[in-house]
């Protein structure tokens, strides 16, 4: 996974990408969320904002409890204009753990 990664940053999407759904394919592997992380980046990347959702809706899928996956769902719901439903993860988020870092609630 971190060829992959130094290839994002190297701005070679085709090949991360490439590597990245190689990885999130493989069923002996156990169920990673951070190549679906990952993944969502290459997409954010390439400007494919509904595939980035997907692929973070995926990841929260695979570790529920993770509130970072969450944030940055709810800054994509928001850069999307679909505010409401940002505010919601936000707020459920802060509901379950209030003492969350404070950039959970300076983006309510």
């Amino acid at each position: 996974m971190y060829y992959s990664q130094k290839l994002l940053t190297q701005k070679n999407y085709g090949k991360s990408l490439f590597i990245l759904n190689f990885l999130n394919k493989q069923s002996l592997l156990p169920a990673n969320p951070k190549i679906d992380i990952w993944i969502a980046a290459n997409n954010l990347e390439t400007g494919n904002y509904q595939a980035a959702v997907n692929n973070l809706l995926s990841a929260r899928q695979k570790s529920i409890n993770d509130w970072e996956i969450d944030y940055q769902l709810a800054y994509l719901y928001y850069r999307e204009g679909k505010t409401v439903k940002a505010k919601e993860i936000l707020e459920k988020n802060i509901f379950l753990n209030p003492y969350l870092p404070p950039k959970y609630y300076f983006t309510l």
